[in-house]
């Protein structure tokens, strides 16, 4: 049942979308309080729950094992976030970047800004390199000024996506706090986004040749594969199973080597391998 106080909202479809889903809640007396503004940890939860990096989830486990650690948040230790395995995830995911925030200090009960969000859908898409590139870009917005040039390739990642948008008046506003409406209608189009860079036109064959000359291929491995801008994005955990798996079928004997490899090679805040 929808709740009452999203009937005739801005909103509406999108919300429903996400309790749909699963990754959006309303609250225990019905209500969803749209205009209510949300936190920075409400917000890391919802991203994360959105794209399936749950604290169980096999991604954030490889994540774990795998990842170059990121400093520790200062005011975190006993918050629900942590507890629950949420913040283990983020920061491992790179979702969340410890340098981010002064003095190491989270601030989770703190109403998110916009130019936060613009930093987590990037990263969530997958486009930190992207992002970095465009660092103190001149954006188009009349406040551009007000964005801090560190942030600028973010934010103009996030709004050629389409995920976080100006306002009428031609600014961005990047220190305004997001309602909970706003916060699940920008991630719900991030992943309406991601779902369009799911090409299944695109016909792979991936070959492996060895140092004797032996090659094998495979012709539409079992990858993920995303399109954004153009550019494919495969999970390199799977490039790598993959690599391993046809070394070891041409005989190679650093296959097993190779199949191990991977594990300690992710970066969080670059979101690099």
């Amino acid at each position: 049942t929808a709740p009452a106080d999203i009937q005739g909202h801005w909103a509406q479809e999108e919300i429903q979308r996400a309790m749909d889903a699963g990754w959006a809640d309303g609250y225990p007396d019905g209500t969803f309080q749209p205009e209510q503004t949300i936190t920075r940890a409400e917000f890391t939860k919802l991203l994360l729950d959105a794209i399936h990096l749950t604290p169980d989830s096999e991604t954030v486990a490889w994540m774990k094992g795998a990842s170059q650690a990121q400093a520790p948040l200062e005011d975190m230790a006993d918050h629900w976030l942590t507890e629950g395995g949420w913040m283990d995830a983020a920061l491992v995911s790179g979702m969340v970047v410890t340098e981010d925030y002064y003095d190491h200090n989270f601030r989770p009960g703190k109403p998110i800004a916009r130019y936060e969000i613009a930093l987590m859908v990037t990263r969530a898409l997958g486009q930190v390199i992207e992002a970095k590139l465009e660092e103190g870009l001149d954006l188009s917005f009349t406040d551009n000024e007000e964005i801090l040039d560190w942030m600028k390739g973010y934010v103009h990642m996030a709004s050629k996506a389409g995920v976080v948008r100006g306002y009428p008046d031609g600014s961005f506003q990047p220190n305004k706090a997001s309602t909970r409406a706003e916060a699940v209608v920008m991630v719900q189009r991030m992943l309406d986004e991601m779902e369009q860079g799911l090409n299944p036109d695109i016909h792979l064959v991936v070959q492996y040749r060895d140092e004797n000359g032996t090659t094998v291929e495979r012709d539409q491995p079992p990858l993920t594969m995303q399109v954004v801008d153009g550019m494919v994005y495969i999970p390199v955990r799977g490039l790598f199973e993959l690599q391993a798996d046809m070394m070891k079928e041409a005989g190679s004997e650093y296959a097993g080597y190779w199949g191990q490899f991977w594990y300690a090679l992710w970066w969080p805040v670059e979101q690099i391998c």
